[in-house]
């Protein structure tokens, strides 16, 4: 079950199939933001869509659980009064019953005493048909309600887990082309771009982190197995091949490390800690993570420019760097590091000023990725 605000214009511009039941409800929805031009708002229909002030007015109303005065309602969802009355009757028109009534104090808005909600029954072959629509809604960020709807969908998925077609589909793929002898790209599909909403921590995420970090800010992190945790975030960074948090908990004072595509939110919380650990401890931490993993490497580079170095690597853990001068004159710098894809960026954008060294076998599948960015470019 979701609020009906979620569904209003999801699927407005997917062209794919579908099964019919979920195409005449989908169908029907569309046809409810044309609406918003005859309330009062001369816009065309797909701009209301994509329109700030339209989400943010519908979300405050929607969510309204008491009576309120028509000022403060203006003044929370930061409308005119024209545009509150155009949004009340957009309302009223989808059978949403906001009632507006004289009172002692000015005029008063009142929700309904129950709110309607939106609620789709699927077949399994129809929940199969309906997940792959979840890659264009993630594609798409700039829509307002984009966020909110996306979660729900991702809770939905992680209620239907055993049925995930993307997890299915890898395997499929995988077993396809060990069948026609072609095991070295069946390993690649293990690291193809994950498809799934699950699966996709979202920008939104890693910025509301980052944020933290650099304001020293504790942070409510719900994951998607709906468990929460209060944490202190320490750092962002590549671990396994994946995107990892560093953090300590509230509760117990303990480092933890949880994977971002576990991450469903991350709030701000108002409070003042002082966390436990300190950098020194936090690096030992993530040094013993990589020690457990394997994924590590002592990379040593020779660099004609050593202000290259000071250029940010984004999520990036160099562990024990040191900076020498060898007797030819040469910079060489050296640091334990976990290969992916990130680094190998940095490394291309200094271009001819970079040597490798050592290892030699991360020097062979660099080269490999600066041919496979050519032939891309090409």
């Amino acid at each position: 079950m979701a609020n009906i605000g979620f569904f209003i214009s999801a699927f407005r511009n997917i062209e794919i199939i579908m099964p019919s039941p979920l195409k005449k409800c989908i169908k029907s929805l569309t046809k409810i933001a044309d609406k918003f031009s005859q309330a009062g708002v001369f816009m065309p229909a797909d701009d209301v869509l994509s329109d700030k002030q339209f989400w943010r007015c519908l979300t405050y109303l929607t969510n309204l659980n008491g009576p309120t005065t028509f000022e403060q309602a203006c003044e929370e969802s930061q409308v005119t009064d024209d545009f509150l009355y155009s949004m009340i009757s957009f309302l009223h028109s989808l059978n949403f019953m906001v009632v507006v009534t004289d009172g002692k104090k000015g005029k008063l808005i009142t929700p309904p005493p129950q709110k309607p909600f939106v609620n789709l029954q699927l077949s399994f072959l129809e929940w199969l048909q309906f997940q792959t629509y979840f890659p264009s809604i993630a594609s798409n960020p700039n829509i307002e309600f984009h966020q909110e709807f996306r979660d729900k969908l991702a809770h939905f998925e992680n209620q239907n887990k055993s049925h995930d077609i993307f997890s299915a589909m890898k395997v499929f793929q995988r077993n396809h082309l060990e069948a026609h002898g072609l095991k070295s790209l069946a390993e690649m599909t293990d690291e193809s771009n994950q498809l799934s909403l699950i699966q996709d921590g979202g920008e939104e995420i890693v910025q509301e982190i980052e944020k933290a970090i650099a304001q020293n800010q504790m942070l409510e992190i719900t994951l998607r197995n709906n468990k929460q945790h209060e944490i202190f975030p320490h750092k962002l960074v590549h671990l396994d091949n994946q995107m990892s948090l560093i953090s300590e908990e509230r509760k117990d004072k303990t480092m933890i490390h949880l994977y971002l595509k576990d991450i469903l939110e991350a709030k701000p919380v108002e409070s003042v800690y002082k966390p436990t650990y300190s950098l020194i401890e936090v690096e030992d931490f993530i040094s013993g993570l990589r020690a457990i993993t394997d994924t590590e490497i002592r990379l040593i580079l020779k660099i004609t420019n050593p202000e290259h170095l000071a250029q940010k690597v984004d999520h990036q853990f160099f562990g024990r760097p040191c900076l020498i001068k060898n007797p030819q004159g040469d910079t060489i710098w050296a640091a334990y590091v976990e290969p992916n894809d990130s680094l190998k960026s940095w490394l291309l954008n200094m271009g001819a000023e970079v040597e490798i060294l050592d290892p030699i076998s991360f020097k062979r599948e660099f080269l490999e990725y600066c041919e496979d960015k050519l032939k891309k470019t090409a």
